[in-house]
């Protein structure tokens, strides 16, 4: 069973945060990525169990991101409360 989670956020102090509360529920197969470029890059050569991505990064939102693989289950996580309004789907 593939358990890797890609956790995608823009800001390293998140992806730490991120990742130590996955290890708190044994979720410890986690690759982060600064950049979402990066991780489309690294789906070419392992699909993850699911992706966990900030909403809003330079260069492409995580709805773009999940978008490129919608067989992947996402999470969406933002601190911006108005960003929200704009990516309801």
């Amino acid at each position: 069973m593939n358990d890797l989670i890609f956790v995608v956020d823009d800001n390293e102090m998140i992806l730490e945060i991120v990742t130590a509360h996955l290890a708190n529920v044994d979720f410890n197969n986690v690759q982060t990525f600064t950049n979402p470029l990066d991780a489309i890059e690294a789906m070419k050569d392992v699909s993850p169990a699911a992706i966990i991505s900030d909403l809003q990064m330079p260069g492409m939102s995580g709805v773009e991101l999940l978008s490129k693989n919608s067989e992947i289950p996402g999470i969406i996580m933002t601190g911006e409360d108005a960003a929200v309004d704009r990516y309801i789907i």
